[in-house]
């Protein structure tokens, strides 16, 4: 099928607009996660399915570093402390990471190139695994670091029965599935924090203020641009 019909073709149409849907209706969530992204999975492994086989060698490496050059720029900015995340500094990213994932790139894309002169189908399917190996390698310790909920999993799993509260933070659920919870966390509404405290003894609570406990936190992270702090009440 020729590019001029493609978008006359219902076939085509249908399989823009619920892959192109689903990744803009999820991207406006505040809250990401990555099994979001399944429903647009079989659009487009019917669009690859469906798509003439590749004849151009240089379509694949093109591809590829349309990614991963805007992630090791990102990368190396974050590093340096020109870029930040939620307006908070990277303090985790070093110099290690970012010469592993251009290392990375470099023969991902030679292999991607090699493979391109002999085996075009093959060249493509090479493009996105390195794609997204480059930009694991060179952010993983920037997400985790301002992104990653299991750090106060151990804490707040060891006695939910005493009760698990959140105070001044956009919660979303992150915390029950990796402390792994049997009963929801109380959201506490302005004001709500007193009466919590008087009745859950035990009990924790994150939150992004400083607490009048005796006891310092438990637990401290940044997440999702916040700072919280996981208190124990007395």
């Amino acid at each position: 099928m020729g590019r001029a019909s493609l978008w006359l073709d219902r076939r085509a149409r249908l399989l823009t607009i619920w892959g192109v849907a689903t990744v803009v209706l999820f991207s406006l969530i505040s809250g990401k996660q990555v099994h979001y992204l399944i429903p647009a999975l079989p659009a487009a492994a019917l669009a690859l399915a469906a798509a003439p086989a590749p004849r151009r060698v240089w379509g694949p490496v093109l591809a590829c570093l349309a990614v991963a050059v805007p992630v090791l720029v990102w990368a190396g900015l974050l590093s340096t402390g020109r870029a930040q995340i939620d307006g908070v500094d990277v303090l985790t990213l070093g110099p290690v990471p970012l010469a592993i994932a251009a290392v990375v790139a470099v023969v991902g894309v030679a292999a991607i190139l090699s493979l391109g002169r002999r085996a075009p189908v093959l060249a493509w399917a090479l493009a996105a695994p390195v794609a997204l190996l480059v930009a694991h390698v060179a952010l993983r310790p920037a997400l985790f670091e301002h992104f990653d909920s299991a750090r106060f999993a151990a804490e707040l799993g060891r006695d939910p029965a005493a009760g698990v509260a959140i105070d001044g933070y956009p919660y979303q659920g992150e915390f029950g599935f990796t402390a792994r919870l049997s009963a929801p966390i109380d959201v506490l509404e302005d004001g709500g924090l007193d009466a919590w405290v008087a009745a859950h003894p035990g009990g924790l609570v994150l939150s992004t203020r400083d607490l009048p406990f005796a006891a310092p936190p438990v637990g401290e992270a940044w997440l999702a641009g916040k700072r919280l702090r996981l208190h124990r009440v007395p």
